[in-house]
């Protein structure tokens, strides 16, 4: 295309568009068709935050995203974008034209977050870059002030879904905050969801966030909502994974039941207290003897062989309920022995990833 002068287009029949209701401008200087929708809007508001979009509207050289010339309408040429939604670009110009108080409106109705994370998108595409660093902005108030919370997204029946797109928001923008806040509301929905789709796993394999990623397979592993359980469904195929996936969680299940076979016999050990004087005949055998026992109940039997930290905290709970205990153990003790189980309990769960790897190559 020559740069230097402006395309020759026909005007075009309009009946294969509609006019946009908001968004169509007598005095627009710039026609812009997406979809089946066109646009008439001011130049400059488009330009003076997006190379890109400058580039595009000034005929010069090819960008990315594509467009084309589509006719003219009222003498104003039409470029027609490709690949974008009539729902993203007209979020992208409510934000262009909206005015201060709006915009502070947004960054703090909780309720605006979906068009806050469609703007994003466009944003990005676009590269404008001022609006990218207000929607990361707004989301991390959002967060950080816990208008999103967990309980939030999770009525909105697309958790993880929203909390993918804000953490790319984070990512692109270089917010590490944003990626804190997400893994923390990330993990209490994984907690809140108790039967996990699969499309859930594809996300963590995108980013390969060992903290997102253990967690994440190991609620997919042990979810109880779901009949027959993942892990029976895992040998069938039936389950909307990959190979690699299905892989991957037949080995954390292998991993973390020969983790439970072991622990079940030998509860995790904890030292003498300063005023215990008979740990070694006492304190450590009645301990022993009744993890062993305990282990058997219906509640921790009922759970997976490879939910670990479910039959833990199981266990852990009829220990802290339980008369023999707290006649064996003195109070130190006793202490000292459920803090061990608490820190047995953390060392699995921060080192989920590792159970959920592919075959050696």
């Amino acid at each position: 295309m020559d740069t230097n002068q402006a395309p020759v287009v026909p005007e075009q029949n309009e009946s294969w568009w509609i006019r946009d209701a908001e968004f169509f401008f007598s005095n627009g200087d710039c026609s812009i068709l997406v979809e089946n929708t066109l646009f008439k809007v001011h130049r400059f508001l488009l330009t003076r935050d997006s190379q890109v979009f400058d580039k595009l509207l000034s005929g010069g050289e090819s960008v990315q995203p594509a467009a084309e010339f589509a006719g003219s309408v009222e003498g104003v040429p039409i470029i027609k974008l490709q690949g974008d939604t009539v729902v993203e670009f007209r979020a992208l110009l409510w934000i262009l034209y909206a005015r201060p108080d709006v915009t502070h409106h947004a960054a703090s109705d909780v309720t605006l977050v979906p068009k806050v994370l469609t703007i994003s998108t466009i944003a990005h595409r676009y590269g404008f870059k001022s609006l990218e660093s207000w929607v990361a902005s707004s989301l991390l108030e959002h967060m950080s002030s816990k208008r999103l919370t967990s309980e939030v997204l999770l009525s909105t029946g697309q958790p993880f879904d929203i909390l993918e797109k804000i953490l790319r928001v984070g990512m692109d923008s270089n917010v590490l905050s944003l990626r804190s806040l997400v893994l923390l509301n990330w993990l209490t929905c994984l907690k809140c969801h108790p039967s996990l789709p699969s499309s859930v796993i594809d996300i963590v394999d995108r980013y390969d966030f060992p903290e997102f990623k253990g967690p994440t397979y190991y609620h997919f592993l042990v979810g109880t909502d779901q009949v027959p359980p993942p892990h029976v469904r895992l040998l069938t195929g039936d389950i909307g994974l990959s190979i690699a996936q299905r892989t991957r969680l037949l080995r954390g299940f292998m991993f973390l039941s020969g983790l439970w076979d072991s622990l079940r016999t030998s509860p995790p050990t904890f030292s003498e207290g300063e005023a215990c004087t008979h740990h070694e005949e006492r304190c450590l055998p009645s301990w022993n003897r009744r993890w062993v026992e305990l282990v058997k109940h219906d509640t921790v039997l009922s759970r997976c062989s490879a939910d670990v930290l479910g039959k833990l905290g199981e266990v852990g709970s009829l220990l802290m309920a339980d008369t023999f205990v707290e006649a064996e153990l003195p109070s130190e003790c006793r202490n000292l022995a459920f803090s061990s189980l608490s820190e047995a309990i953390a060392q699995i769960d921060q080192s989920l990833a590792q159970y959920f790897v592919d075959l050696a190559p």
